[in-house]
């Protein structure tokens, strides 16, 4: 089970403009070192307070491999499966088919 308290604080945090939306991965940064977040990743950062070197790190650390089965766990497979699926549906032009806005909105929807 999930603690609300925490899924809005993770909804205010992805409409909050403060993360930068990325696919694929939890955390990254590109060469230009900005850095960017999945929609898990904005959770895993601001509700489980990790770094953004915990996140980038390789599975084989544990980083990333760890807090997507932590969540999995705690939301369950189904909304998992959704969530990727919309966070890292990129359109034509190279922008994302959900915005943060729109999967906090899903979040919502969902679980509050």
């Amino acid at each position: 089970m999930y603690d609300k308290v925490k899924i809005k604080t993770w909804v205010d945090a992805l409409r909050s403009g403060d993360y930068k939306q990325g696919a694929d991965q939890l955390c990254q940064v590109d060469v230009d070192g900005i850095v960017s977040y999945c929609c898990l990743g904005v959770y895993k950062k601001v509700v489980d307070n990790l770094t953004d070197e915990y996140l980038m790190s390789s599975s084989e650390r544990g980083g990333p491999k760890l807090a997507y089965e932590h969540l999995t766990e705690m939301l369950g497979g189904a909304i998992m499966d959704s969530l990727v699926n919309k966070n890292d549906l990129i359109q034509d032009d190279e922008t994302h088919g959900y915005t943060f806005k729109d999967i906090a909105d899903y979040i919502e929807k969902k679980l509050l």
